[in-house]
């Protein structure tokens, strides 16, 4: 099947719906032919001008760090040991010391297995700071609660490989209306990683270069049996 094909459109625009469902969002739900760390970086160069805040607690929340520091952003960081939970009330501190453009999250650490308080980390971000929550929902998303509407989340994005069970090599995430408008305010965010070129080509109907069509046509099926399943069932199964 051809990628510009009328017949890859009627596949493509038929995955919004159901990916929708399983992100729990009214949003978009864009697809990226890369891993999960691609929309990573993505978001730091298209969403951060120049301070972040790196909310850390293992290797993937370390990762959001690294990448900020090797793009030349002011990068700060909460962190606590491996293993812990982080404290709503250190990332408030944080947030009434200092003005950040976004603060990032993994949400299940992959490298410890622990769930962080993402509905009262979110909660804090609003009241105390206008910072973007940059969300990692690489190994829970599908697996685990996430509410990205109700829960206000700016950027959350997972990888193919995790809880929605597909064969690795695609990205998705949807942005807010907050985080789109940060775009239109970033002038350099790059080709593959400009975020901006990602929601214009998702409402064109397709994707910005080839998209990996193996994996695509996997995940018009697994959406199918996830929502047969029921997103809350799996849940609880995870």
């Amino acid at each position: 099947m051809g990628h510009r094909s009328s017949e890859f459109r009627t596949l493509f625009e038929s995955l919004a719906p159901r990916l929708q469902q399983v992100f729990r969002t009214q949003r978009e739900v864009l697809i990226a032919t890369s891993s999960a760390t691609m929309v990573m970086e993505s978001a730091i160069i298209s969403l951060v001008s120049d301070r972040v805040l790196n909310l850390t607690a293992g290797a993937f929340s370390e990762r959001w760090n690294l990448i900020a520091e090797s793009l030349g952003k002011s990068a700060d960081r909460v962190s606590v040991p491996w293993g812990q939970a982080i404290d709503p009330d250190l990332v408030q501190r944080a947030l009434e010391r200092e003005r950040y453009d976004a603060v990032t999250l993994v949400h299940n650490e992959t490298s410890t297995g622990v769930i962080q308080p993402l509905d009262e980390i979110t909660v804090v971000v609003r009241v105390v700071s206008d910072a973007l929550l940059l969300l990692d929902g690489v190994s829970s998303l599908g697996g685990a609660r996430i509410e990205t509407d109700e829960w206000e989340v700016d950027l959350l994005l997972t990888g193919s490989q995790k809880a929605l069970a597909l064969p690795p090599g695609l990205a998705f995430f949807c942005l807010s209306e907050r985080a789109v408008e940060r775009t239109y305010e970033i002038q350099h965010r790059g080709y593959y990683t400009d975020l901006k070129r990602y929601l214009e080509k998702h409402r064109a109907g397709g994707t910005i270069t080839t998209p990996g069509l193996p994996q695509i046509f996997a995940l018009d099926r697994q959406l199918d049996a996830i929502l047969q399943e029921g997103v809350e069932n799996r849940w609880r199964r995870h």
